[in-house]
């Protein structure tokens, strides 16, 4: 192991007691600071670094219990330590045990053959979230850097999570850093918290830490969705929604804080581009068609009454901070949410202030990517597509449009196939490849259509530099490797250096040593002192800005966008003409819709929110209910009209697939709509029934118009009793 700082407890036996601080590199939501003790070279616990940092304390950083049951994922039965063969068809899980010589040589071969015979952008590269913050062992990164150095691939751009709100908020703000620090939560007179769930999916480890002291202090809380989440629990109301109509809400509310003259005549007029367009449109002066109250009621099934109320209230109790999460986004024109929350911060003037908040695709101030990352170099292929639309480039390459035959897909990280919308055409694309090599620590659904898997570290197995989550926080932490990895597996790094070693590049792909990378990263981000930095676990970070767009409001700087100012009308836009993608805001009727489940032989709206027990789809039998199954949320009222009793084994089907669940019977979601967790694997039976519950089987591949991004919020299902 390496030389490294530790607090000793005890001695028992010939063994040390030890804790190491140290940090969760998952895509998770949050980022903190864990202790964990290793006793006889096996960790024994976990502990919120909160109750042992000063720092952490400081922060108001909170362990989740991702973190602190990560025992479990280390030491899981069904954890791969050894390389891996296919020896039956794709789909099917038969693997024999291979040497690591054998994995690397064929692994090497079969890539070249494939690089040689159709050229680099036959190579679909498919690093993943896995390791999302870290530095060094950035799965996504640490491929491209590989595949780019051999001969370059086809990259997948964008995110699964939140390329909606992304795009939007370019459009707007000219940038996707819009959140304020967590701290600033507390100077909130109003909290708006829009199809945002932080009690459980966190959006930042010291997120719920200040909620509730913004909640102590007097601010008011608001929380709109179709569920009543542990935050709607927490909130001190409750706005149930029809999910795909948040846009509808959003403009009636513009037209409240319009019509009665309610919204900052002076920020709008010095700050803002297109609201006269906005207003026409939201007024009913383009279509005849007010956006009022009354109509958006209609839509959304939110009492008008209601509507004007909170419009008033986000208007008048200034600063407010509106949060959208990144729920209402993953849906038919998932970037009019983003756009249309963002006119109300405008309208209002909550942006660039304490207190408020701009709305937009909620990246936070601290440090990301984008400011200090792994080096990738230059991809000679030179062509990226869509992330929503990597099972159609394999499926139809050149005869589709793209200009390139995929033939091989590498992937790192990521558990594609189960986090894809129509699996069951997924699963034809991934059957088409000729070459797929995974790395992995389980045989998720993606993996068993590999050829060659490979096992690879988890972090408690490595070192390396954590960045906050999406930028929510102004601090990093040291991930200490705490104990050694199983015999037969290996970093990530580790395995492309070795592959890199074959094929002639190791030198160039990997120059230094892990130390000397890793300092690097901590001297490009300020860190003054490495070896107390270690020693800590955590740096916090000095003279970072805490309230995007301070400077633009309090020192007159251009916003980053074409005219300098906030953008509710999009000449970009405009230029390209189309009905689905409007310059301005607008409500659309969507395809899967509210509308077409009052006329269609499914009329469900079917939504797949985080479980917040589960790191997205990375662990196996993670949390099922006591039939071993996924759990779906359903109305007493839709489930009375199916016979369907609490418990019961339902099959949830449309025209893409169906699944089996376990009922949850429940008043805490509304009517016309069911919620199947996001994260179970898909595991189908010969009939095709997945019995696994993964409702990406029912989602649709369809991407957004613009941002082509996810919709898995825009499905339709039937629920019927199971008989089988």
């Amino acid at each position: 192991m390496d030389n490294c700082l530790f607090i000793i407890i005890r001695f028992t036996g010939w063994f040390k007691r030890l804790v190491f601080p140290t940090g969760c590199a998952h895509d998770c939501g949050g980022k903190c600071l864990l202790y964990m003790v290793v006793e006889g070279g096996k960790v024994t616990s976990v502990r919120d670094g909160s109750g042992l940092n000063e720092y952490a304390a400081r922060l108001g950083l909170k362990a989740c219990s991702r973190g602190l049951t990560y025992l479990g994922r280390l030491y899981h039965p069904h954890r791969l330590i050894h390389p891996l063969k296919r020896d039956g068809p794709k789909g099917s899980a038969s693997f024999k045990r291979i040497t690591w010589e054998e994995a690397l040589d064929e692994a090497a071969s079969k890539l070249e053959f494939i690089v040689e015979e159709y050229g680099g952008g036959a190579v679909l590269n498919m690093g993943g979230s896995g390791s999302y913050s870290a530095l060094l062992h950035d799965t996504n990164r640490l491929t491209s850097r590989f595949l780019n150095m051999m001969a370059g691939c086809v990259e997948l751009y964008g995110s699964y999570s939140y390329e909606a709100a992304r795009i939007a908020s370019l459009l707007t703000y000219g940038t996707d850093v819009t959140d304020h620090d967590r701290e600033d939560l507390v100077n909130s007179r109003l909290i708006i918290m829009w199809g945002w769930n932080p009690l459980e999916t966190f959006f930042g480890s010291n997120t719920v830490t200040y909620l509730r002291a913004a909640k102590k202090a007097g601010s008011q809380l608001v929380c709109i969705d179709p569920r009543r989440t542990a935050s709607a629990e927490f909130a001190d109301k409750w706005i149930p929604i029809k999910p795909g109509t948040d846009v509808a809400l959003a403009l009636a509310m513009g037209y409240v804080i319009i019509s009665e003259k309610l919204y900052d005549k002076e920020f709008v007029n010095r700050y803002v581009k297109g609201f006269e367009e906005y207003s026409h449109y939201v007024l009913g002066r383009e279509d005849d068609v007010p956006k009022s109250p009354e109509w958006a009621s209609k839509i959304t099934g939110v009492p008008a009454h209601t509507i004007v109320e909170l419009a008033r209230d986000y208007a008048l109790k200034k600063p407010s901070a509106l949060i959208p999460g990144w729920g209402p986004q993953r849906t038919a024109y998932g970037e009019q949410f983003i756009r249309s929350t963002a006119a109300l911060a405008s309208l209002t003037g909550n942006i660039g202030v304490a207190g408020g908040n701009p709305a937009g695709a909620g990246i936070g101030p601290g440090p990301t990517h984008e400011e200090v990352s792994l080096p990738t170099g230059d991809n000679p292929v030179g062509f990226t597509v869509p992330k929503y639309q990597w099972a159609d480039l394999i499926l139809q390459g050149e005869r589709g449009g793209y200009p390139c035959d995929v033939k091989a897909a590498y992937v790192v990280g990521g558990n594609y196939l189960n986090q894809q919308g129509n699996i069951n055409k997924s699963v034809r694309a991934l059957k088409r490849l000729e070459l797929m090599i995974v790395h992995e620590h389980f045989l998720t659904p993606t993996a068993r259509y590999a050829d060659i898997v490979f096992p690879a570290a988890m972090f408690p197995e490595r070192n390396d530099i954590l960045l906050p989550w999406s930028g929510q926080g102004r601090y990093i932490i040291y991930q200490r490797k705490v104990v050694n990895p199983p015999l037969e597996v290996r970093t990530d790094l580790e395995i492309f250096t070795e592959l890199a070693q074959i094929l002639g590049f190791s030198e160039k792909y990997n120059p230094y040593s892990k130390e000397e990378w890793l300092k690097w990263f901590a001297e490009k981000l300020g860190v003054e002192d490495y070896l107390e930095f270690k020693r800590t676990g955590i740096y916090l970070l000095q003279n970072r800005p805490t309230i995007p767009f301070r400077g633009q409001i309090e020192r007159g700087e251009a916003f980053p966008t074409p005219s300098g100012k906030i953008e509710l009308y999009s000449e970009e836009l405009a230029k390209l003409k189309a009905a689905e993608i409007p310059p301005i805001p607008k409500y659309l009727r969507s395809w899967e819709g509210v509308e077409e489940a009052a006329e269609g032989q499914f009329p469900l709206q079917l939504i797949t929110p985080k479980n917040p027990l589960r790191i997205h789809s990375s662990l196996p039998d993670a949390f099922p209910t006591d039939k071993g199954l996924n759990r779906v949320w359903i109305n007493p009222a839709d489930a009375e009209a199916r016979r369907i009793s609490n418990g019961d084994v339902v099959k949830v089907y449309n025209m893409r697939g169906a699944v089996l669940a376990e009922a949850y019977v429940t008043d805490k979601i509304i009517r016309g709509v069911v919620s199947l967790d996001e994260g179970a694997w898909y595991a189908p039976r010969e009939d095709g029934l997945d019995v696994g519950g993964c409702p990406n089987t029912l989602t649709s591949d369809k991407p957004t118009p613009l941002a082509k991004a996810a919709t898995t919020h825009t499905t339709l299902v039937q629920i019927t009793l199971h008989r089988g």
